[in-house]
């Protein structure tokens, strides 16, 4: 990087110049931020905060205790500090725009006593510590999803459409022939945009959720600092959002038509991927009723490791990290439960059986409403695991009712719908005699409400969860009445932790910034560049077997049993 040949900050912001008696910590921040944008807007990369005025802001930021919004201010030598230690990324740096990291002076305002604000707007307090992963640098995961994997998802569908054109046209009559030259002139003009990183557009404010995305589009488009990620593009918006919108625009094309507004346009690749696990399903679902029998000798811990485990490794079968192509486990859920238990960088699966399910089915109260709520991933053989770990629960006396909550909509490729999780209950059979029994039992617990079905707008919302309070307190709050949310997959656990770059020990209690309806467990195998949590121990492993390689963040072979809202064991 090149030297400055504009004034310095120090410079702009002289202590001579500025009338200390006048001026709050939020306004000396605010003039820092000034500073900052002054010298980007004129190309100038600011490398770091000359130390003389690091010291003239702490003087006040230490005096006034009040919590300050802090625009961006790069700090390259602070975020290289950071990342040596905690085994992140050498440079720690964004190449495309400077190093993004928490200010010296502005760490306070970097701790946990900072207001848990909405996390849509472009500034935000987070940003300085773990800024938000977007696709416009070159080489990262969010990079090539967004030039690789969405071109090809979209490409996919117009296959399927042009594919099954007679079909659709026999089975809607002729309006369904329009609908689908509507809809292919739609991905077009959209797998073009993506590609060449157009800005993103309103949908027609159509569904029950229309109005909403309009406003959150505009909540980004006019933020404060407009400049900070320039426009709301497919490579330079936030991830999450771009991601989120990216699918419900497409369903958005669907919804629109005459005739087409009701189709899952990626059903058979869930139905396919079930289809194809048969055995793996049958086997597991065998193991599920030998350890449930009520004289079996297995251990308690035992049963919950394995059901547990056999659910997260389900999560492998992800069909949106192939663009919808087919990925078929070799091993079944049960097997790889036991097999990949050195692939886990982060196991609690011991201190939740201590703190939340032990006490739950010793139940000393009485109780006859223990609830457990799972928050689905995927469908398919994925679904099949958590089936299982939703009857083990029921069975084994942890939980009196069982509420899923799924997907409103076709989305991610492969995620839970309401009719994914009617039809595979129902096609139980055909893995095999087990998995009949299996799918008699949870008919029979759906008719008792013992297992319950959800699918709340928020699942299909841009939001990470630390705006859940705000953005959907009824859900909230009927999620403080549950005994444990189980969150399942990469996307929940990127909405979890704000889809950020946190450094990698970072706690994982900081990482969600105050989400606590109540304890929650993350099943997730990592497939995103971002994670919180990890000991020195397991980031040394890591150092040492893939230097500055990050494919283990984004392989789908490691995976974390993480669990938060109770005392850490240490504790």
């Amino acid at each position: 990087m090149h030297e400055s040949t504009t004034p310095k900050l120090s410079k702009i912001l002289s202590p001579r110049r500025v009338n200390s008696n006048a001026l709050s910590a939020e306004h000396l921040i605010q003039l820092a931020v000034f500073a900052y944008e002054t010298h980007r807007i004129a190309g100038v990369v600011v490398n770091r905060i000359p130390q003389e005025f690091i010291d003239f802001i702490r003087i006040f930021t230490n005096q006034k205790e009040e919590t300050v919004k802090i625009g961006r201010i790069s700090s390259a030598e602070e975020n290289e500090k950071g990342g040596n230690e905690t085994g992140g990324n050498e440079s720690g740096g964004n190449e495309t725009g400077g190093t993004e990291a928490c200010s010296i002076f502005a760490k306070k305002a970097c701790g946990s006593n900072l207001p848990l604000t909405s996390d849509m707007g472009i500034v935000d307090e987070f940003d300085h510590v773990a800024p938000r992963l977007r696709g416009k640098k070159e080489g990262t995961f969010a990079y090539f999803t967004v030039r690789d994997r969405w071109p090809k998802i979209v490409t996919s569908l117009v296959d399927q459409l042009t594919r099954k054109r007679d079909a659709l046209i026999e089975q809607h009559g002729e309006d369904a022939s329009a609908d689908i030259a509507d809809i292919l002139e739609k991905f077009s003009r959209l797998r073009y945009e993506i590609m060449t990183d157009k800005p993103l557009i309103n949908f027609p404010e159509s569904g029950p959720d229309g109005k909403m995305w309009h406003d959150w589009m505009e909540e980004l488009k006019t933020a404060v600092m407009p400049n900070d990620v320039e426009e709301l593009t497919y490579f330079k918006g936030p991830w999450l959002f771009v991601e989120c919108y990216l699918y419900r625009f497409i369903y958005s094309a669907f919804l629109a038509t005459k005739k087409l507004a009701d189709m899952d346009y990626f059903e058979d690749s869930k139905r396919k991927n079930f289809l194809d696990h048969l055995d793996q399903v049958e086997e597991a679902v065998a193991f599920l009723m030998k350890i449930t029998a009520k004289d079996s000798p297995a251990h308690e811990m035992f049963g919950i490791h394995q059901i547990l485990k056999s659910s997260l490794w389900g999560n492998r079968a992800d069909m949106s990290l192939t663009g919808g192509d087919d990925h078929t486990m070799k091993m079944s859920s049960i097997a790889a439960s036991v097999q990949l238990k050195d692939y886990i960088l982060i196991d609690d699966v011991n201190w939740l059986m201590v703190k939340v399910l032990a006490p739950l089915q010793a139940n000393p109260q009485k109780l006859k409403n223990r609830r457990i709520d799972i928050v689905l991933d995927n469908a398919g053989v994925e679904l099949c695991a958590d089936l299982m770990m939703a009857e083990f629960f029921l069975a084994r006396g942890f939980a009196d009712k069982v509420v899923l909550h799924g997907k409103a909509i076709p989305w991610f490729v492969s995620d839970t719908t309401e009719n994914d999780f009617n039809w595979t209950v129902d096609s139980l059979h055909l893995a095999g005699q087990q998995s009949a029994k299996l799918g008699e039992q949870i008919k029979k617990r759906v008719e008792k409400m013992e297992i319950i079905y959800k699918a709340d707008l928020f699942w299909i919302s841009p939001h990470p969860y630390c705006d859940m309070q705000e953005k959907a307190p009824e859900l909230y709050e009927e999620l403080t009445t549950s005994s444990l949310v189980i969150f399942k997959g990469d996307l929940n656990y990127r909405k979890l932790v704000g889809d950020r770059d946190w450094d990698l020990n970072t706690s994982f209690k900081k990482a969600v910034r105050g989400f606590d309806p109540c304890p929650i467990l993350a099943l997730r195998t990592l497939k995103a560049e971002t994670i919180a949590g990890l000991t020195d121990d397991v980031l040394k492993v890591l150092l040492e077997k893939f230097d500055e390689d990050n494919s283990w963040m984004t392989s789908g072979e490691y995976a974390v049993c993480q669990l938060g809202g109770v005392p850490p064991i240490e504790e």
